[in-house]
């Protein structure tokens, strides 16, 4: 039996599935910085609520009471009051309610222009995805006469929407359907695809931006981490290794797209198979993905900081890394066993007993409810 797995079955809890997990909500109060949403049964959601200064497991408060538990900041209320209406919390229902409430300013004028400039590129990225996927098809199935010279600067146009569909009009007739008809249906793709991109990175969409930020930051923690002390040098090793595992498992997931536009022919003929992919592949990589955000933000802010500060910023998160569930790691779970047992030990010597501070009250108020591993 390996380390690892030994580890694991010696009490390093990973949980168990996504749903367990919860979903990251994004509060500005800040002992709610990492907070999730868990949805408990049909009727009850829950706020998850990780211990700060050192303390073990995480809190589960009822959503509803979290108010009346914790002070939250104006934006924090509104952001509360917006979430009671999502009926099952995904991670793209969270980030559009999150946009949603960014841009009316309660946050700030950092957030709200963050969130302005997100929900514009929200709405722009389908067309050009769909501009993508149609010289995609003409360049793999169009007549050669008539896809010659049809680059995305001449697709943008009437005209060259013409000249895309003349060229895909003898593939249209073999599958029995009109080249309009096509370009719909690339249509409904590029709009399900708009949380990714495209897999070769010419279209990146905000999930895999998340993908290149962890593999950048994992590429600056590995640079930094070499005048580090031992212990903060494992910190950001730790960090470095969950973040890459946790972009290559999701571009590992977008690869199955990239294989499907690189075989237009079979999707095209018979979209339900690869429709239900591109659902599926957002569903599965944004929960992957679920939590990172907030550690990129932080440590992307301090870059050119002093090295105390970046120090500070890597002890804080290095708590609340998002840890993947076991539903999506299989057998391969040494990263997260790894980082749990050095979390544990960190938090043993009293490492964190130092970092956010929670006053009696608000730790008073905390004791009154239920406690977890997660």
């Amino acid at each position: 039996m390996s380390e690892s797995l030994q580890n694991h079955r010696q009490g390093v809890y990973l949980p168990k599935t996504f749903a367990e997990r919860g979903l990251v909500i994004g509060y500005t109060t800040p002992i709610l910085h990492f907070a999730r949403l868990r949805r408990s049964s049909s009727s009850m959601v829950d706020v998850l609520i990780p211990s700060l200064s050192g303390g073990v497991g995480t809190f589960v408060v009822p959503y509803r009471s979290l108010p009346e538990v914790l002070s939250l900041t104006v934006y924090d209320r509104a952001l509360h009051e917006k979430l009671t209406s999502l009926m099952r919390p995904t991670p793209m229902g969270l980030r559009k309610i999150k946009l949603e409430v960014g841009t009316t300013g309660l946050g700030g004028p950092f957030i709200q222009k963050w969130a302005q400039s997100q929900m514009d590129a929200d709405k722009t990225r389908p067309d050009m995805i769909l501009l993508y996927l149609i010289e995609i098809a003409v360049r793999q199935l169009g007549s050669s006469a008539e896809a010659k010279g049809l680059d995305l600067k001449a697709l943008a146009t009437p005209e060259g929407q013409a000249q895309a569909r003349r060229a895909l009009q003898g593939f249209a007739e073999s599958a029995r359907t009109t080249p309009r008809d096509l370009i719909n249906l690339m249509e409904r793709w590029a709009k399900s695809l708009t949380p990714l991109g495209l897999p070769d990175g010419r279209v990146n969409g905000p999930y895999l931006d998340i993908v290149t930020g962890l593999e950048a930051m994992a590429k600056d923690l590995r640079g930094w981490m070499l005048n580090e002390p031992p212990e903060t040098a494992e910190m950001a090793e730790r960090t470095a290794s969950a973040a890459l595992d946790s972009a290559t498992r999701a571009r590992n997931v977008i690869a199955g797209v990239g294989e499907s536009l690189n075989m237009m022919r079979g999707p095209l003929s018979d979209p339900k198979e690869v429709e239900s992919l591109f659902s599926k592949t957002v569903d599965i990589v944004t929960h992957i993905l679920d939590g990172w955000q907030r550690v990129l933000d932080n440590w992307n802010a301090v870059l050119k900081s002093e090295r105390w500060e970046q120090r500070q910023v890597l002890e804080a998160f290095i708590q609340f890394l998002p840890v993947l569930p076991s539903e999506a790691l299989g057998e391969d779970i040494g990263v997260w066993v790894s980082l749990r047992t050095a979390q544990q030990r960190w938090r043993n010597s009293g490492l964190f007993e130092n970092g956010d501070e929670v006053d009696p009250k608000t730790q008073d108020a905390l004791s009154r409810f239920k406690k977890e591993p997660i």
